[in-house]
């Protein structure tokens, strides 16, 4: 088993690998919480764009009453 199936079998959260802390990152956290999490300094996170798209994702699913996967 690959890397990346290894990571999505162990959790229901969409994974991404991180270039700078060299960590698989679950995005279903806030940029902040991942900061918090992977010890980031400011201005450094490449995963910011896709933290904030699935947390808009999220966010537009459950305003329509849709199942989140």
């Amino acid at each position: 088993m690959d890397k990346t199936s290894w990571a999505a079998a162990m959790f229901e959260s969409p994974l991404e690998w991180c270039r700078v802390c060299k960590e698989w990152v679950a995005l279903d956290q806030t940029v902040e919480e991942c900061k918090r999490q992977h010890c980031c300094r400011e201005g450094e996170c490449p995963m910011m764009a896709l933290l904030v798209a699935h947390r808009r994702r999220e966010e537009a699913a459950s305003k329509r009453g849709l199942p989140l996967r």
